[in-house]
């Protein structure tokens, strides 16, 4: 599922790598929301014949019931937020669109373009939810599979970069792939400049890019950005801060802090503090199972990876505990030969 955003993007560059039969589907909102997706959807429909698009005006459904809202004010659609009016179950509308694809193409494998901090529980007042980000987590890849399979789809969801904070992301993408970084567009408030379309430079996703890349050194004018808008985002992340898990926002913090672009005022971003968990490989039993990973991407996905983060960690208890992923997965895949054999 293609959205022409980092993470679907990353997660095409590594099944291309791995020599997958790789077919993008790009199925986002009609309107604003689809620019986002063009840069992208137009470099792949020429480099790759099996992308496909598939359009949709679930936007004008999610708008006609909140309109009928009365806790919703009526004039939504004019307010600049980088949040929705109210979160809705979007992601399903979009697997549930592409479906007659996998099913013409005979696809088996459904992969969603999401990293470790979209698995969330949390409590409010005694009463257990996800955070509105159920149809991001594993726990909706696992309801959705089986799903599919009592249908009689034989079709698996998953996401390959679940063991990925959206720093790691953001990095392995612009520095394994700069094909396609160039066409990342991370902002639901773009425009269009003659033909490519540009980021807006101003929401808080925009402050959120532009300052992963500045504090891996990387460059933003390399996915569209311009000196000023990079300039810009710097500057307002001092109050407005960025929407990431906290961790990540500490080590964030602390990366542009050593870079000297962080200044005593930035109020807006949690204090500087060295997260090293962030920039490994994360897994434990709630948000990042190895072995949801098939089989037999398993060695060469973590190969890839591994080049591009500080290791790997797994949780015990409270703690992360360094490990090798490689040797564990080799591992599992002897035993289960083993018990194949037998």
């Amino acid at each position: 599922m293609s959205s022409g955003g980092k993470e679907s993007l990353l997660t095409h560059g590594l099944l291309r790598e791995m020599g997958c039969d790789v077919y993008p589907i790009f199925l986002n909102e009609s309107g604003r929301h689809w620019l986002t997706a063009l840069n992208g959807y137009r470099h792949l429909a020429r480099a790759h014949p099996g992308t496909e698009r598939v359009w949709t005006n679930c936007d004008r459904v999610f708008s006609w019931f909140l309109r009928r809202f009365p806790f919703v004010r009526q004039d939504f659609a004019n307010v600049r937020s980088d949040e929705y009016p109210i979160r809705l179950w979007t992601v399903g509308v979009f697997l549930f669109g592409a479906l007659p694809l996998l099913r013409f193409h005979g696809i088996g494998n459904l992969l969603i373009g999401d990293e470790y901090d979209t698995t969330r529980k949390t409590d409010h007042r005694g009463i257990l939810h996800y955070d509105g980000l159920f149809d991001q987590s594993r726990y909706f890849d696992r309801a959705l599979t089986r799903y599919f399979r009592r249908k009689g789809y034989c079709v698996e969801q998953f996401s390959l970069i679940r063991c990925l904070s959206e720093l790691l992301v953001q990095r392995t993408l612009a520095q394994r792939y700069p094909d396609l970084f160039e066409h990342q567009v991370s902002c639901h408030a773009a425009h269009v400049e003659r033909d490519r379309v540009r980021p807006c430079g101003r929401c808080e996703k925009c402050r959120r890019v532009v300052a992963m890349l500045v504090a891996f050194g990387l460059r933003p004018t390399d996915c569209g950005y311009t000196d000023g808008q990079v300039a810009d985002c710097l500057a307002a992340l001092a109050a407005g801060g960025v929407n990431q898990e906290t961790h990540g926002a500490q080590h964030l913090a602390h990366l542009l802090w050593q870079r000297g672009l962080l200044h005593a005022d930035a109020t807006g971003l949690p204090r500087p503090k060295p997260r090293p968990e962030v920039l490994k490989l994360r897994f434990d039993s709630d948000r990042s199972l190895l072995e949801e990973v098939p089989t037999q991407l398993r060695q060469q996905l973590l190969s890839i990876l591994l080049q591009h983060c500080d290791g790997a960690v797994k949780r015990v208890g409270r703690e992360w505990v360094d490990f090798d992923p490689l040797e564990e997965a080799s591992g599992r895949s002897a035993n289960r030969s083993a018990m194949v054999g037998d």
